[in-house]
């Protein structure tokens, strides 16, 4: 039906189309339930709509291009804002979405003029450019339960200053936050896996970078952060890929760096120009070469054991530089190469380790090829001592590398424990080896990988689009990564040694066989 030249459906309850030369304040009818999609869509002479009590859904695109739309009501009754609602719209101040359920990717995609905005307390993922180009917000926080956040989800937000990424969240996904230039601030939560490409990238005025040990990856996450001078890998026992020229070679001045974590990938941190202070955690076994860094001076090593290393590894630093190491760890240090060749070699007092946790408790194995990889965390952080030890209870059922990555043997029952070397902190982990027969695994798991053992392409079906899928060798090496597009995709393994590798998807761990 139509009513003032509004198109509505025939019971009213949802409004169809708007013509666009509509100007100033349009009400909505008292009986709408529902803004249809594109309704409102480029009437660019309208500044405010008023919307009914009892209204529920604004659909896909309903006011896009309403560069005049300066005032939102949103009433209570709204739950559901679709994809591209608002996109365009210079909508002012303060944004309250504390009572909506689902928001669309690109809701609010160039709302110039909000300031701030208040999220929904059970939101689970902030969509893909959920305010991509939003550059006058400079308050948004992010609610506790949330897990992902999307694709350019705040990039370009450039007067953005302060942003803490909650403990639930695991994936922070491409360019997620490029652009915000004026980020100052930035807290990243301790179960984040994965950091995307150029994710934080052109955050020109961060100073201090702290990355959890659950970090898998950093490709290129933090290219162009110029103003980066204190960097920190949260200790670890699992390896971290760092690619791209976001920290070697790059533009950034860090002049204070903590490394806690074995990295792959490409050498880092030896074209680090600035670079006077280079603090080593008790779980690196080896170091890495630094002997490009001609203003280091300083090196600290936590550990109660030398690292690995050579001569070359510090290039110059060991004719004048100084070294600091654990007082009862002193004479060690004195008696090994290339350490003892400091100029200077000074203590501190130990820090005894109060804690050791797994970030798992208990876990299910269900398939054959599935592996499980834990993560140790030592508390306080930066204590000292000689390493971790991994052991299984019953290696018949399920075996565990000195990385922590379990695999299953047979049916059955096992706990899997990491230690200390010296036995004094222990934690456990009970594995429980079911293998779930064909209909239950259906059912449990749509992931299909194949052909396993594979000669040359990998395929993998059964994946939402947009899932991040690593390949790792068995030293926890990343090899291959990609994303899933269309419900599968396609690793090209021709090119890789035989031997055993692992799939990770989301949350699961997959063994593949490369022959």
């Amino acid at each position: 039906m139509v009513d003032d030249g509004v198109l509505y459906s025939k019971d009213k309850r949802e409004l169809l189309y708007c013509p666009k030369n509509f100007l100033g304040i349009y009400r909505v009818a008292e009986e709408v339930k529902r803004i249809g999609k594109s309704a409102f869509r480029n009437c660019n002479q309208l500044t405010e709509i008023v919307l009914p009590e009892g209204l529920e859904v604004i659909g896909d695109t309903a006011f896009y291009g309403c560069t005049q739309l300066k005032q939102i009501s949103l009433p209570k009754s709204v739950s559901q804002i679709g994809a591209y609602a608002y996109k365009g719209c210079p909508l002012q101040g303060t944004l309250d979405l504390m009572n909506i359920k689902d928001i669309g990717e690109g809701a609010f995609e160039g709302c110039t003029g909000l300031t701030s905005v208040v999220l929904p307390e059970n939101l689970l993922r902030i969509e893909a450019s959920l305010f991509q180009g939003c550059t006058g917000l400079t308050v948004v926080n992010i609610p506790q339960c949330v897990t992902a956040i999307g694709t350019s989800a705040f990039a370009s937000c450039s007067r953005l200053q302060s942003v803490a990424i909650p403990d639930e969240v695991e994936r922070i996904e491409d360019y997620a936050f490029k652009g915000c230039s004026n980020m100052k601030h930035l807290a990243i939560g301790n179960s984040v896996k994965k950091i995307g490409v150029e994710a934080f990238g052109e955050c020109r005025r961060l100073k201090s970078l702290s990355i959890p040990a659950s970090v898998d990856s950093i490709l290129s996450s933090f290219v162009d952060c110029d103003s980066v001078s204190s960097l920190e890998l949260k200790d670890g026992n699992r390896p971290i890929l760092i690619e791209g020229k976001c920290f070697n070679g790059g533009n950034m001045m860090i002049d204070t760096l903590y490394i806690g974590r074995k990295i792959s990938g490409v050498p880092q941190f030896n074209e680090c120009a600035y670079l006077s202070t280079l603090t080593v955690g008790s779980m690196i076994l080896t170091m890495q070469d630094v002997s490009g860094c001609k203003d280091l001076s300083k090196v600290i090593c936590l550990g109660a054991t030398p690292p690995e290393a050579t001569m070359t590894t510090f290039s110059t630093v060991t004719l004048d530089g100084t070294l600091v190491v654990p007082a009862s760890a002193e004479e060690v240090y004195r008696r090994t190469a290339p350490w003892r060749f400091f100029y200077t070699i000074e203590t501190f007092p130990d820090v005894a380790p109060a804690k050791l946790i797994l970030d798992t408790e208990s876990y299910q194995i269900t398939r054959e090829d599935e592996v499980l990889s834990l993560l140790a965390t030592v508390y306080p952080e930066h204590a000292t001592f000689s390493g971790l030890r991994w052991t299984s209870s019953n290696e018949m059922v399920a075996t565990v590398s000195e990385t922590g990555i379990v695999h299953s043997n047979k049916e059955g029952e096992a706990d899997i424990t990491v230690s200390l070397n010296d036995g004094a902190l222990t934690a456990t982990c009970h594995v429980s080896v079911h293998y779930v027969d064909a209909v239950e695994e259906h059912e449990a798991d749509q992931v299909s990988i194949y052909p396993n053992p594979v000669d040359d392409m990998l395929h993998i079906d059964g994946v939402t689009t947009g899932t991040s899928i690593t390949l790792y060798d068995m030293t926890g090496r990343l090899v291959l990564s990609d994303r899933a597009y269309g419900g599968a995709m396609t690793f090209d393994m021709s090119a890789l040694k035989r031997g055993v590798y692992l799939c990770r998807i989301q949350n699961r761990t997959y063994k593949i066989v490369k022959r």
